[in-house]
């Protein structure tokens, strides 16, 4: 398991205390167990540590740098900037020449391009610069996965649905008990957006028994936001309150994309309560922990939550204007479905005026 390679990394640098290799693998397995700790650390030490590895020369603890500074900035939800460190991360170790080490980087970029803010042709062209590299089967895996989030931005859920299914293949052949969690998630966003509840609730639940399984709390929280969601659609309210307070729990305070997940349903919730200031409080309050990252499909989303909520109030011309913006957000992504689900809304609006 990733959890318990990381752990022997950390008594590694235990062993090696005073080297910046040490403090690096520490860093790593912050970001991978305590990811809240780890954003902290990362960000009071990182600048130094670059500063130290550049004056040296050393390419292959620079690229390590840059891979920790792309899990912090990951963890903040922060992707175009992840993108950038995990580009440098893979470039540092080509000039290292560490075939091994880009590789890996190489595999982090295409897993941050799916949920950055760049449209579906861009990620399709870093892609296809991917492929020039001759990839083996672990960074065929994630390009898989890339490809399949572009089907999906594109509206093509069967091409999406068999990409997904080859990149899990390659994971479970190679043993990446680790990323096959991650990889679930997909399956699950894939069927969400396909209007199969059912598979989209098998498909994070499977993500979330491997991820329970490997101690993967960041990703963790994230897919029990999403069964929690789930839940509340199908109208099992004690199943949604109960993850939303397990995500929050495994989170902490200041994830922002789990927070707005979680804040979005609570809204729902004080909505059927009849208590609307609540309501209109817990909807924008999830548009604010979007707009902290530059995840565009999450910012849409709950944009369009808040369009919902307004116009259960009431208040239909806010309520246009929250549902403009959360077109226009997936127009800017390339994000068929999600333009089409914003467009049904705003047509419904306009209808009701």
């Amino acid at each position: 398991m990733l959890t318990s390679q990381l752990t022997e990394c950390a008594r590694a640098a235990v062993r090696t205390k005073g080297t910046y290799l040490a403090e690096l693998l520490r860093l790593e397995w912050l970001a991978a167990v305590r990811p809240i700790e780890a954003v902290h650390t990362i960000r009071s030490r990182l600048q130094e540590i670059l500063d130290r590895l550049t004056r040296i020369g050393d390419q292959r603890g620079l690229a390590r740098a840059h891979h920790a500074a792309c899990l912090m900035r990951w963890d903040e939800g922060r992707m175009a900037s992840a993108w950038e460190h995990s580009r440098l991360a893979a470039e540092h170790a080509r000039a290292a020449g560490d075939r091994g080490l880009r590789t890996r980087m190489l595999a982090l970029s295409v897993s941050v391009l799916c949920t950055g803010p760049l449209d579906a042709r861009a990620i399709a062209r870093e892609l296809d610069a991917m492929e020039r590299e001759q990839p083996g089967l672990y960074l065929r895996a994630f390009i898989e996965l890339g490809r399949s989030g572009v089907a999906l931005l594109d509206g093509l859920f069967d091409d999406a649905r068999q990409l997904i299914e080859n990149a899990l293949e390659i994971t479970r052949a190679l043993g990446m008990r680790y990323h096959e969690g991650g990889f679930l998630m997909f399956v699950g966003f894939i069927e969400l957006a396909a209007g199969d509840y059912a598979a989209a609730h098998a498909g994070f639940l499977r993500a979330d028994a491997i991820q329970t399984e490997t101690g993967d709390r960041s990703f963790r929280a994230f897919t029990q936001a999403m069964l929690a969601h789930i839940a509340a659609l199908a109208g099992d309210r004690a199943r949604a309150q109960a993850g939303i307070e397990f995500a929050e729990r495994l989170a902490g305070p200041d994830e922002p994309l789990v927070n707005a997940r979680t804040r979005a349903i609570r809204a729902r919730f004080a909505l059927a309560d009849g208590d609307a200031a609540a309501a209109e409080r817990w909807a924008r309050s999830a548009v604010h922990n979007t707009c902290l990252t530059d995840n565009v499909e999450e910012q849409a989303n709950a944009k369009l939550e808040l369009a919902r909520i307004l116009a259960t109030l009431g208040r239909s011309a806010e309520a246009r204007v929250e549902a403009q913006a959360g077109l226009d957000l997936y127009r800017a992504k390339g994000s068929r479905p999600g333009e089409a689900e914003a467009q049904a809304l705003l047509d419904e609006l306009v209808a009701g005026a």
